[in-house]
């Protein structure tokens, strides 16, 4: 019974962990468009390069379609199966969590090429644009508990069969 309740201790001490990550993009999010509205109704655009930006347009949009098949891929019900076969419930745990944080840290890289584009074009909305897609990138990825139990009720089947067989 021990190592059941210590299990569940580690659920909930990484799933925390992977919410506080994305809470801290929703963060950096919110205070970089609020910086956006701020300082560009202040600053005078430079002379723009509408190279950069489209560039970074297509960064921002490989990022959040990278980031959420990104978390698919890592996460779905195979791989899950493989990583409690190899290594128990501890390595899909840590996978899980690890995918969340990656996840989160694109999120909040889109929200700072969406600053970025607001410091060459000067245009506050574009700033807006880049923070729903940064917000729609965590928020696909908040760590739900329903989501991790199902997880850990996975690897808990595969370690009672291997403990069986």
């Amino acid at each position: 019974m021990a190592r059941a309740e210590t299990f569940a201790f580690d659920i909930a001490r990484r799933r925390r962990r992977a919410a506080r990550a994305c809470i801290a993009a929703v963060a950096l999010t919110l205070l970089l468009s609020t910086l956006a509205f701020i300082f560009s109704a202040a600053a005078r655009p430079a002379k723009q390069d509408a190279g950069l930006v489209s560039i970074l347009w297509a960064i921002i949009l490989a990022s959040g379609l990278g980031a959420i098949f990104f978390r698919r891929a890592q996460l779905s019900p195979r791989r899950i199966q493989h990583l409690a076969d190899t290594g128990g419930r501890e390595r899909v745990l840590r996978a899980l969590e690890r995918t969340t944080v990656a996840v989160a840290v694109a999120s909040g890289a889109i929200a700072l090429a969406g600053f970025i584009i607001v410091s060459i074009t000067g245009e506050p909305f574009d700033m807006l644009r880049a923070a729903l897609i940064s917000l729609a990138v965590t928020l696909s990825n908040y760590p739900r508990l329903r989501a991790w139990q199902w997880v850990e009720e996975i690897a808990a089947k595969v370690n009672h069969v291997v403990a069986k067989g």
